[in-house]
């Protein structure tokens, strides 16, 4: 398998080079999964521009958005404990979510909140750069006026995945950060993986964010976005490739890491099926 792989990537380095400069990128970290192992993992450029620090393997680097599944993998573990369903609405496990009238309250469902088909826009305006709590979050909702049918349209919305999070804390009494680390962070022995700003600092290898100065090639230092808390359930995890493989792992083999299943195979699949279709252009 090694040798085979070696030929597949034997000119990798230099589109990965290419792309770096094509996109004018500062740095970039590859990982490859075979089967249940990481075959190959390497960074390339920088992961600060600024003082020509090499991207590796252990460079830790904010996954945004693929934060997301995350939670629909932690809510779907609750599912599999009864304490939450995909598609009874979320009131009847959860009275204490409120929106914005009786028509969602009675038919919103777990799964409707993952795959962004409320017909609640996105309103990151609340949000972001704001210190609102979970728990403040999750008591706005209501105000949230649906510009779609419920199930008839996509519309990503943070709020629903910081919703979620709330969530979990109420059933639980655990916040999702120690929900999430207790049950598929350790499990995958993902020790490097971080949830805000402040914890990937006081690491050793991490990235400095860089972008690219409107209409020129110049890239400039930015600062680092950390007011996270409130929609952390929607994109705060910090990992690097080292973890990001053993999640990968599990995702690729039902749920399976190091010969023993960590995650239900039937949890993987609910998350993992397509609910929302995109029409081609």
């Amino acid at each position: 398998m090694e040798n085979a792989l070696s030929e597949k990537l034997k000119d990798f380095d230099i589109d990965v080079e290419q792309l770096l400069k094509d996109w004018n990128a500062p740095g970039v970290g590859v990982g490859i999964v075979v089967d249940d192992k990481l075959a190959f993992a390497k960074g390339y450029g920088y992961r600060d521009y600024e003082k020509h620090l090499p991207f590796t393997p252990a460079t830790l680097c904010p996954i945004a958005s693929n934060t997301k599944l995350f939670t629909a993998v932690a809510a779907g573990l609750l599912v599999a404990e009864g304490k939450l369903t995909w598609d009874m609405p979320v009131r009847d496990a959860v009275p204490r979510i409120r929106f914005y009238n009786d028509a969602l309250n009675n038919t919103v469902t777990l799964r409707d909140m993952l795959a962004h088909r409320t017909g609640i826009t996105r309103h990151d305006t609340i949000w972001y750069e704001a210190e609102f709590s979970r728990k403040e979050l999750f008591e706005r909702l209501k105000y949230l006026e649906p510009q779609a049918p419920l199930r008839q349209t996509f519309l990503y919305n943070n709020l629903m995945y910081a919703a979620v999070g709330y969530l979990i804390e109420l059933q639980t009494g655990q916040t999702w950060e120690e929900f999430v680390r207790e049950r598929i962070l350790n499990p995958l022995d993902m020790s490097s993986t971080v949830y805000t700003i402040a914890d990937m600092l006081k690491q050793s290898d991490y990235v400095v964010p860089f972008t690219e100065k409107r209409d020129t090639s110049e890239i400039y230092k930015i600062p680092y976005y950390e007011e996270m808390g409130g929609v952390a359930p929607g994109g705060a995890i910090i990992g690097n490739i080292q973890d990001m493989s053993r999640w990968l792992i599990a995702l690729m083999n039902e749920g399976t890491y190091l010969g023993r299943e960590v995650l239900p195979r039937h949890v993987l699949k609910a998350t993992l099926d397509q609910l929302s279709h995109f029409p081609t252009c």
